[in-house]
C-alpha cells in the first residue's frame, strides 16, 4: 500500500480581529435563514438555500439584494455557477409513480429566468458541464475527470482511493485540490500526479487562491457534531488556521477570488476576506 506523509507539524492559530490576511466573519444580513452557500467564480454572487435544500435563493454581495431564482424541491441541492458567472445549473426534484425524479434547469442571469434543460427522469447524472472554459476538474466518485488547457482525462491520484469529493482546480488550473473520505484533503499537480496531504480529515475544501484553501474539520461521537471550525492553510502545508471561534458550529463552506462564505447549524450565513 502506497504511503503518504501529512506536511509538516500543523500549528493551528486561532484568528482574532487583529489578523492581517483574513478579515473578522461578518454575518449576512438575508430575508431568511440560510445554508449550503456557494460563491460565484468572481465572488460577487452567492446561492444559498435551505437546511433540506428546497429552493435555491442567490444574493449580490455588492448591493445585498436577493433573488429568489426557483421554489422547487432539491433546487438548492449542489447548483452551480458558469465559469462566466453568467448563468446557473441546478435540478430540482419530483415524484412519478412513486418514483423520485430529476430534472435540469438553467438560470440566465442576464434574462433573469430559468429554462429546462432536462426534462425529469430516473438519471442520477451529475448536470454540471463546464462550457467556455478550458481547465476544471470534476469528482465522479471513483474518480476525478480534469480538463486541463483543453484535454479531458479521467484520473485516480490516490491508487487505493475509496471516492474523491470537493475536487477543483487551483485558479490558475497548475493544482488539483481534492478530499478522500478516509484519508484527507490533498492537494496535486494538475494531473494528478505527487498527491501531498494537508490535512488528514476535512469537508468542502476550496480555493481562496492559488496557494490557500480552506475546509471545514469537524467531530463527532457518532450521532451529533461535537465541534466544527473553519480552517485555512496553505498549500505548502504551512499556515494552518483556525479562522472561527470554538464556540461556532460551522456548517459548510465555498471559497473564490480572496473571498470565504459559510453557514452554521443555526442558519447564519458569513463572509470572511482575504487580505
Amino acid at each position: 500500500m502506497k504511503r503518504y506523509t501529512i506536511l509538516g507539524a500543523i500549528v493551528i492559530t486561532f484568528m482574532t480581529g487583529n489578523a492581517t490576511d483574513f478579515s473578522p466573519a461578518v454575518k449576512l444580513n438575508l430575508p431568511t435563514a440560510g445554508a449550503h452557500p456557494i460563491l460565484s467564480p468572481d465572488a460577487s454572487k452567492m446561492l444559498y438555500t435551505t437546511d433540506n435544500h428546497c429552493g435555491l435563493s442567490m444574493v449580490d454581495l455588492n448591493t445585498m439584494h436577493t433573488t429568489v431564482i426557483d421554489e422547487s424541491m432539491a433546487a438548492g441541492n449542489n447548483p452551480a455557477f458558469s465559469p462566466d458567472a453568467n448563468s446557473i445549473v441546478y435540478r430540482t426534484a419530483s415524484t412519478n409513480d412513486g418514483l423520485l425524479v430529476h430534472d435540469i434547469r438553467v438560470y440566465d442571469l442576464n434574462e433573469g429566468k430559468s429554462k429546462v434543460k432536462a426534462q425529469y427522469s430516473r438519471s442520477t447524472a451529475e448536470p454540471i458541464e463546464y462550457t467556455g472554459s478550458t481547465n476544471y476538474a470534476i469528482d465522479r466518485y471513483h474518480d476525478i475527470l480534469v480538463c486541463h488547457d483543453g484535454v479531458s482525462k479521467k484520473i485516480s491520484p490516490l491508487p487505493d482511493a475509496h471516492s474523491y469529493l470537493w475536487a477543483s482546480l487551483s485558479p490558475d488550473g497548475k493544482h488539483l485540490l481534492f478530499t478522500e473520505p478516509f484519508k484527507g484533503v490533498y492537494v496535486a499537480n494538475a494531473d494528478g500526479s505527487n498527491p501531498v496531504l494537508l490535512a488528514p480529515k476535512g469537508d468542502y475544501a476550496s480555493w481562496v487562491n492559488d496557494n490557500t484553501i480552506v475546509y471545514v474539520l469537524s467531530h463527532d461521537d457518532g450521532y451529533i457534531i461535537l465541534d466544527s471550525s473553519l480552517m485555512a492553510i496553505n498549500i505548502d502545508g504551512t499556515e494552518a488556521r483556525q479562522l472561527t471561534p470554538n464556540d461556532m458550529i460551522v456548517g459548510e463552506a465555498s471559497a473564490a477570488n480572496n473571498h470565504i462564505v459559510f453557514s452554521t447549524i443555526s442558519g447564519d450565513l458569513y463572509l470572511i476576506n482575504a487580505k
